[in-house]
């Protein structure tokens, strides 16, 4: 039997999401107790070594920042250029982004907004490089 229950967009998705990703990487950690902090620890293998609990916060912590580190993928640095074409009800703009290391433009974006509302489109980088161009933004020219 096939189910035709509609999978929810990535639009309705992402505040869960978001929320979801920030507690695992962002738990409050200063409001956990001694038994929290000693039971998350030994959730993680590490044996406990001291009752002190800025100490296993600390710990708990590291073991925290350990899995983070562990979970990405990559860490690219790019600079956004905003080009702002109109202000007010409405406004328009375009944000074009520079890598710095694979020194290439790499998207963009196209928004507009009016009172209270918005939108957005993705550009490719073909087409921000031709912006960027008209612009005459160039990150390398330092």
């Amino acid at each position: 039997m096939e189910s035709s229950k509609r999978q929810k967009t990535c639009e309705e998705r992402i505040d869960d999401e978001l929320q979801q990703r920030l507690e695992q990487l962002l738990p409050d950690v200063r409001t956990w107790g001694v038994l929290k902090c000693a039971r998350h620890l030994k959730a993680e293998g590490r044996t406990l070594r001291t009752a002190d609990l800025d100490q296993l916060r600390d710990e708990v912590f590291d073991v925290i920042r350990d899995r983070a580190a562990e979970s990405v993928l990559s860490i690219d640095q790019v600079t956004t250029y905003k080009v702002c074409l109109s202000w007010g009800g409405p406004a328009d703009y375009f944000e074009l982004d520079w890598s710095t290391e694979a020194r290439a433009w790499v998207g963009g974006r196209y928004l507009f907004q009016d009172w209270f509302d918005g939108a957005r489109r993705s550009i490719t980088a073909d087409r921000v490089e031709e912006l960027a161009n008209l612009f005459g933004i160039d990150p390398e020219a330092g």
